[in-house]
């Protein structure tokens, strides 16, 4: 499976200069023979016009609809930290359903039109797994691979596209989701911790989209208010998630 080899193809070691703590949490996998034409991927970088297009991308690097995300990231070969497959549950009990769905729809790609969450969908407690955290140039990334078919051409795998796509499986919650346990994971690892300066943001690599000019990238970077809003929605305390 595709997506099993690109996780096993990360095979660099840890970089000594991260601190103890967080080193507990991302360490690299055993590496594994491919093939030649899989072989082929490894090198593949997330740049190109998927975030360029997305964020209108600045000099500085900032992508300014999705927040402080570098527009070019490394090769998947040369991570040198990262955590494949990290697990985390995450409580919803006593969310308001319709109240966190109109919460999510304002607050994330421009209030796009969306299906609706179904009543019972986030009942009890919700537990994930996120395909890969990553850190680079001091911040933290979520990835999840998608092997969604969106169409037979590169023009499927444009930005819009693969973000209709996410609308329309409702995936602007998984990331939320995913960046949440990051920050929750950051807060009692790092004793310097601010979301701002330390959280990248989230990224979904569509599998059948990668030789596409966009890479089959779709990037966004929730804002430091719409995570600990949510943080604080989960937790049970009075911060409300409104529209």
């Amino acid at each position: 499976m595709l997506t099993g080899w690109l996780l096993q193809v990360l095979t660099q070691p840890l970089d000594s200069a991260v601190p103890p703590s967080v080193s507990d949490s991302l360490q690299p996998v055993m590496p594994s023979p491919v093939s030649d034409d899989m072989a082929a991927l490894v090198g593949m970088s997330f740049t190109g016009e998927a975030l360029e297009e997305t964020g209108q991308a600045r000099a500085d690097g900032v992508v300014p609809e999705s927040g402080m995300l570098p527009v070019s990231l490394p090769a998947l070969a040369d991570l040198q930290q990262y955590q494949v497959e990290m697990g985390f549950m995450l409580a919803v009990n006593g969310i308001d359903l319709p109240g966190l769905d109109a919460w999510v729809r304002v607050n994330t790609l421009d209030g796009a039109p969306r299906p609706a969450l179904l009543p019972g969908q986030l009942n009890g407690m919700l537990k994930g797994f996120i395909d890969l955290v990553f850190v680079h140039e001091g911040r933290y990334f979520v990835l999840d691979y998608k092997s969604n078919w969106l169409g037979s051409t590169d023009a499927a795998y444009r930005p819009e596209t693969m973000a209709a796509a996410v609308l329309a499986h409702r995936y602007e919650l998984q990331y939320l989701f995913y960046v949440l346990a990051l920050h929750r994971l950051l807060k009692v690892r790092l004793p310097d911790y601010d979301y701002d300066r330390h959280v990248g943001g989230a990224l979904y690599l569509f599998l059948r989209g990668m030789s596409a000019p966009s890479g089959g990238v779709f990037a966004a970077r929730p804002s430091r208010e719409v995570i600990e809003t949510l943080d604080a929605a989960f937790a049970g305390r009075k911060r409300e998630v409104a529209a």
